[in-house]
């Protein structure tokens, strides 16, 4: 898909994010089963940075979304069972930036007790697409126990075999937000579009 398709509705942002803040478990976002990115601004410094932006779950099932090697990368870790993987293709600029995670649940798509919805997920450096991979599964109703969701580093037992957790963000985070779809109209309260939750 060369055109981004963004999770319509209105967006707004936290304030300044201090790195190495484990955020209160009671903020976070209900993602699963349903369209959301989420966004950061981030500065990066001239010799690059590295570490976790965000990480929610544990080695049992969460997500992360980080910088390694220069690129952005997301896991999805499927109960532990198999980690989800997207990298952008391109490395990250210096400077000032806005990095995007989206998902977008398969439109015909049913999810089960142990199976959550397939969809597309995608990564964006300021609205450029920069990565995108088709998700088969995801998890289905709840994040593993054990870690809370934490900005700027992993504070749990680590989400994703790919880094050794706490692994710090040596850049810095300059707003960090959730976009997401509100609930079917059968289980959610009136109105409609996005919920937007924050990481404060």
């Amino acid at each position: 898909m060369g055109a981004r398709r963004p999770v319509s509705g209105a967006s707004m942002f936290a304030p300044t994010v201090r790195n190495h803040g484990a955020a209160d478990p009671t903020l976070a976002a209900r993602l699963l089963n349903r369209a959301h990115a989420i966004i950061a601004t981030l500065d990066i410094p001239e010799d690059g940075a590295t570490g976790v932006l965000v990480a929610h779950g544990s080695a049992e099932g969460g997500y992360t979304l980080f910088v390694q090697d220069d690129r952005l990368h997301y896991v999805h870790n499927y109960l532990g069972v198999v980690e989800l993987h997207l990298a952008s293709t391109t490395s990250l600029p210096t400077g000032r930036v806005q990095v995007r995670f989206e998902f977008e649940p398969a439109e015909t798509a049913a999810f089960g007790i142990s199976r959550g919805v397939p969809g597309r997920a995608a990564l964006f450096f300021d609205d450029h697409l920069v990565g995108q991979s088709h998700f088969p599964v995801t998890l289905p109703f709840a994040l593993a126990i054990g870690g809370d969701v934490s900005v700027g580093r992993d504070a749990g037992r680590g989400v994703s075999q790919r880094y050794e957790p706490p692994f710090d963000f040596t850049g810095v985070i300059v707003t960090l937000s959730y976009c997401v779809e509100r609930e079917p109209p059968a289980t959610a309260e009136s109105g409609s579009g996005l919920e937007v939750q924050l990481l404060l």
